[in-house]
C-alpha cells in the first residue's frame, strides 16, 4: 500500500494527517488507495476530515464494520458530516460476530440448501461460496465474513 500511496500524491496529505490518529496506518493506506481513491477524481484530495478517516480505519481494525460498509459510510460522511461511529449506529452497519447467532444462521443456510451442501461434500468447493452468500444474505450482509466462514466450514466438516 505504501508504494501505491506514494504514487498518488493527492492521498499523501490526508494520510499524513490521519495516520497519527489511527491504530493501524497500514490499514489506513489500504483504505485510501483501494476504497477512497476510486471514488474521487484522479489527483484530487479526499473530501473527508482526517479525524473521520482515522475513525473509519479504527472501526475496520476493531472489526466493527467490514470493508464493504466503508463506501456507504464515506457517502454518508459527505452527505451528513456525521462521524463514522454515528453512521454505523444510525444505519445498523455493525458486523455481527455473535457465535451463537452465526452458528444458528449457518445451520439454517445448510438446512435450506441441501443441494449446495451435497455439492460441497461431493468436492465442488465453489458451493462453499454459494453457501456463504446465503448466510450473508440472511444477515443482510452484516455477518463478520471471517467468523461466518469459519463457522460454516466447521458445520460442513461435521456433515462430512
Amino acid at each position: 500500500a505504501a508504494d501505491a500511496l506514494s504514487s498518488q500524491p493527492a492521498l499523501l496529505q490526508p494520510f499524513a494527517e490521519a495516520a497519527p490518529q489511527c491504530r493501524e496506518p497500514e490499514r489506513l493506506a489500504n483504505l485510501l488507495v483501494e476504497t477512497i481513491a476510486p471514488l474521487i477524481p484522479p489527483d484530487t484530495a479526499p473530501p473527508y476530515p482526517a479525524q473521520a478517516l482515522a475513525a473509519l480505519c479504527d472501526l475496520l481494525t476493531d472489526g466493527v464494520i467490514h470493508l464493504g460498509a466503508a463506501g456507504r459510510i464515506l457517502a454518508e460522511i459527505t452527505k451528513t458530516g456525521e462521524s463514522p461511529a454515528e453512521i454505523v449506529v444510525r444505519l445498523g452497519l455493525a458486523q455481527v460476530s455473535d457465535t451463537a447467532f452465526l452458528e444458528e444462521t449457518a445451520e439454517t443456510a445448510l438446512r435450506n440448501n441441501p443441494a449446495l451442501v451435497q455439492a460441497y461434500l461431493g468436492g465442488k468447493t465453489k458451493a462453499l461460496q454459494a453457501l456463504m452468500g446465503k448466510l450473508m444474505a440472511a444477515t443482510d450482509g452484516r455477518a463478520n465474513p471471517q467468523r461466518a466462514a469459519e463457522i460454516l466450514a466447521k458445520k460442513l466438516s461435521e456433515k462430512a
